[in-house]
Formats: C-alpha cells, sequence, structure tokens
C-alpha cells in the first residue's frame, strides 16, 4: 500500500513509547480540538475540559503514534491527520499496522494471554 507507507513514513524515527489506554472518542475529540490551527508545541493545557489523566493520556496516545517530536512539537503526521477528516479512518489503520506490526506479524492464536501481555510489554 503505497498510501500507508506515505503516512507511518514520518513516523519510523520516533523513539519508543508506550502505548496509550484512551477511549477512540476521547482521542478523535482531542484532533478535532486542533481543527482551528496546530500551536508550535503541544501541551496538555489545549484540552483544558478534561482531566488531568485524560491529558496525559492524550499526549502520551500522540507521542506513540509519532503525532509530536521528543520535544512535543508537532510532526507532519499530526497535521495530516488533522487536514485529512475523511481519511482519518484509513490513516488511523495504517498507523496501527505501523505501531503494532510486531504483534500483527506474530499468531496470536498460538498466543497465551501471558504471552501477547509479555510482547506488549
Amino acid at each position: 500500500m503505497a498510501n500507508e507507507s506515505a503516512v507511518v513514513a514520518e513516523v519510523e524515527t520516533k523513539s519508543v513509547t508506550p502505548a496509550a489506554y484512551l477511549s477512540f472518542k476521547t482521542f478523535l475529540g482531542a484532533v478535532e480540538a486542533l481543527e482551528h490551527g496546530i500551536p508550535k508545541q503541544i501541551d496538555r493545557t489545549i484540552w483544558r475540559s478534561q482531566s488531568g489523566v485524560v491529558q496525559s493520556q492524550i499526549m502520551m496516545a500522540f507521542r506513540f503514534l509519532g503525532f509530536v517530536n521528543d520535544n512535543d512539537e508537532p510532526t507532519p503526521a499530526l497535521q495530516r491527520f488533522v487536514d485529512n477528516k475523511e481519511r482519518r479512518q484509513e490513516m488511523m489503520a495504517a498507523l496501527l499496522r505501523h505501531a503494532y506490526k510486531s504483534l500483527i506479524d506474530r499468531d496470536l492464536t498460538k498466543m497465551s494471554p501471558k504471552m501477547l501481555a509479555d510482547a506488549m510489554d
């Protein structure tokens, strides 16, 4: 998939960041909050209506997906995700396939829950 390669190309060099536990609806709300404009640095204050825990989870999700760099500055991947609302589903699928490639490449039907948990760690 050529489009998938383009979507994940920008996140190839990101450092390893733990995945965040965040509802998809909350994640989309966080992205939609940036539709009016993306600041030069992403921080928790963008989502003032969310609790501090949820703000931290959003930041972890943005780091995990490569939407911000190590200095929490927005990446082109974030800009593209925000700007292409009609393609978000396709782009999200590509980002998740990339982020969880090592798990997807395994035969999950032959893994115990502990093996899966260990692999995710």
